[in-house]
């Protein structure tokens, strides 16, 4: 699949970060088709503390390096290189710091210190949120931000109402239907199908006012619309896994990308 992606002519520059193995093999298959490729190998790198470090500056980079941002980062420490003087000193005081580090539910922790509820943040479109699962555990929740999903109705309507107001309701319901499918695509994560919903049901609504505008005999109600809707418009439900799952990957043998 590697190679056929390279080959594509399509595919004009070849990005890759992964293990120094990997990015062998895809060096040799872009060198083949002479395409430029910006590849960042090595995985993650190791710190090195030499004699004459301080020690308690070399715990601070340590645990830095291998914890920030819950160690979800390509550069993050993975090995430690520590000359042998230092290994007596610099373990006790290292393992000390990692059992200080917060583990578990952010809201509880700041619950229990008084600091109210953890805010909330937008980030690619959605709007994070401290939550729990059915069994009580934290669980990150991502929700439509809500003036982004304001915005792209608005963007429908106003394309519906005029520049596709008089095309055949064939024609809208391929259209419409395409917005309803890529927007999930990308929103219709776990826990977000409420979000989704709303949209689909939006999109429905304005459907239906800008056919009733076009006649003022129409007879096209609810029962009627709900049958376009259910035709043209594909279902809002959820299309992308947990990421436990996602990135739950298995290999076997030699696997170069193991």
């Amino acid at each position: 699949m590697v190679a056929a992606l390279i080959a594509d002519p399509r595919v004009r520059t070849v990005n890759f970060t992964g293990s120094t193995n990997v990015g062998r093999i895809i060096g040799v298959q872009e060198a083949q088709h002479l395409k430029p490729a910006v590849l960042e190998l090595g995985g993650k790198n190791p710190l090195i503390i030499l004699e004459d470090a301080d020690r308690d500056l070399a715990v601070d980079a340590a645990v830095f390096g291998a914890f920030m941002n819950s160690g979800q980062i390509c550069m993050s420490t993975d090995r430690i290189i520590i000359h042998k003087s230092l290994v007596e000193r610099f373990i006790p005081r290292y393992v000390e710091r990692v059992k200080a580090l917060p583990v578990g539910d952010p809201a509880r922790r700041r619950k229990a210190r008084r600091l109210g509820k953890p805010e909330t943040f937008d980030f690619l479109g959605f709007t994070h949120i401290c939550g729990k699962t059915k069994d009580g555990r934290f669980g990150l929740r991502r929700y439509t931000i809500s003036k982004r999903m304001r915005a792209k109705l608005h963007e429908v309507r106003e394309e519906l109402w005029r520049r596709r107001r008089h095309l055949s309701v064939p024609e809208q319901g391929r259209w419409l239907g395409s917005v309803v499918r890529g927007h999930c695509a990308y929103y219709a994560v776990p826990g977000n199908s409420k979000a989704i919903r709303a949209f689909r049901d939006q999109v429905t609504r304005h459907w239906h006012r800008a056919l009733r505008r076009r006649s003022q005999r129409t007879r096209l109600n609810w029962e009627r619309m709900d049958r376009l809707a259910d035709r043209w418009l594909p279902p809002a439900r959820i299309m992308h896994p947990w990421p436990s799952v996602r990135f739950d990957a298995r290999t076997r043998g030699r696997s170069p990308v193991r």
